[in-house]
């Protein structure tokens, strides 16, 4: 296997891995894995050069934007949508 090959395989495994834990529901909330891992890619994208990210939050994801609210984002931008019934 070469090097390419085990890094392949290593992410694919560590993706399924999370899968099964988050269905299980063996990785609930109030645990801190989702601050700790926002952290972890601010520091890689910091390590990096990135002078600043930005994500996307969907309006009804109230958690996720507490999240991303209480670690220091703020909103830059604002999409709003209004579904037409014919």
């Amino acid at each position: 296997m070469s090097a390419e090959e085990f890094g392949r395989w290593q992410r694919e495994l560590a993706v399924e891995y999370a899968r099964e834990h988050v269905t299980a529901g063996n990785w609930t909330a109030g645990e801190g894995l989702d601050r700790a891992l926002l952290a972890a890619g601010e520091r890689a994208a910091r390590e990096r050069g990135a002078r600043a990210l930005e994500l996307n939050v969907f309006g009804a994801n109230e958690t996720a934007a507490q999240l991303y609210r209480t670690s220091g984002y703020r909103v830059v931008t604002q999409q709003m949508r209004k579904d037409l019934v014919a």
